[in-house]
């Protein structure tokens, strides 16, 4: 299952990955040489990225999503 995978990597106390770089060619066709730890933080951003998009769009179409902040929905089941 990818979440225990996800979850593994990141409780994981192994930490070696985060040195040195990781190079790679965008789709602007340049290449870059950015830090390891970039990376993670661009994964769980990226989800964020999506939510922000489909409220949007629930918003223009007067649809109510109600609160989307987990600290402010106590009841959410985790």
């Amino acid at each position: 299952d990818l979440d225990a995978e996800i979850e593994a990597f990141v409780t994981s106390d192994d930490h070696d990955w985060q040195d040195g770089f990781r190079e790679f060619t965008g789709v602007d066709g340049i290449t870059r040489n950015l830090p390891r730890p970039l990376f993670l933080i661009q994964f769980f951003n990226h989800q964020t990225h999506h939510r922000s998009q489909i409220t949007s769009e629930l918003h223009k179409m007067g649809l109510d999503y109600g609160i989307t902040d987990v600290p402010l929905t106590p009841d959410l089941p985790l």
